[in-house]
């Protein structure tokens, strides 16, 4: 277990938002953070990390890993973690 972090890149020039999803490589294959209605549709945010049992969108997202999509910059994805993974944007 490692210290709490932001992981927080831009996808690919081209790549739809809406057909993507940020995902971890589980040694065998790779699979979704949370699902598609968990994403928050919004900038990471300074604290955040603190906060991060308090940012899921409803109770169908509690204890989901948190995940945003910050589209006012494109396709900016962020996931607050607290392992080291591989990640990539999945097709949906």
């Amino acid at each position: 277990m490692a210290d709490t972090y932001v992981l927080q890149f831009d996808g690919a020039p081209g790549t739809d938002p809406d057909h993507v999803i940020l995902a971890y490589y589980d040694g065998a294959s790779w699979q979704p953070f949370t699902s598609a209605e968990c994403v928050l549709e919004r900038p990471y945010e300074l604290g955040f990390i603190e906060m991060e049992e308090n940012l899921s969108l409803d109770d169908a997202c509690a204890g989901e890993t948190v995940v945003g999509l910050d589209s006012s910059h494109g396709n900016r994805w962020w996931v607050v973690l607290n392992s080291d993974i591989e990640a990539a944007l999945i097709e949906r």
